[in-house]
């Protein structure tokens, strides 16, 4: 029994019962803990992680960003219980920088994508066709 892909399965759920649309890599197989999220503007990070296979939530930034995401305002970077998600966690990763960024950091270039659009054009993952919606 592969109890991580049993995590990311009931993550993945809950994200999509929430009405965003969800992205997973089409190569990962049996392998795949992590994704995309949308609600076709925004996007965000998820994956299956930790020992206690936690739900993991980060921000996602464009190519040239000074780093790839942020771990959201509520969502340490250990995760959450998949069950605590809310759709309200979710959108917090749709932010340029959570509150807890210093300021020196909030003076470093972070780009984020135009839209869903843009990141499944732009991202390497998208524009090299690995992604597909669940």
């Amino acid at each position: 029994m592969n109890y991580k892909r049993e995590a990311f399965e009931l993550i993945a759920n809950k994200i999509k019962s929430f009405g965003f649309r969800v992205f997973v890599h089409n190569t990962a197989g049996d392998s795949l803990y992590y994704g995309f999220y949308s609600d076709g503007q925004n996007v965000g990070y998820f994956d299956a992680s930790g020992y206690f296979f936690t739900a993991r939530i980060t921000t996602v930034n464009a190519p040239g960003s000074f780093c790839s995401g942020f771990a959201p305002d509520g969502i340490d970077d250990d995760g959450t219980n998949p069950e605590k998600l809310t759709p309200e966690i979710l959108r917090a990763a749709f932010v340029v920088f959570p509150s807890w960024v210093n300021r020196f950091d909030r003076k470093k270039k972070v780009y984020k994508y135009r839209d869903l659009a843009d990141f499944l054009a732009r991202s390497w993952s998208g524009k090299n066709g690995h992604l597909v919606e669940i």
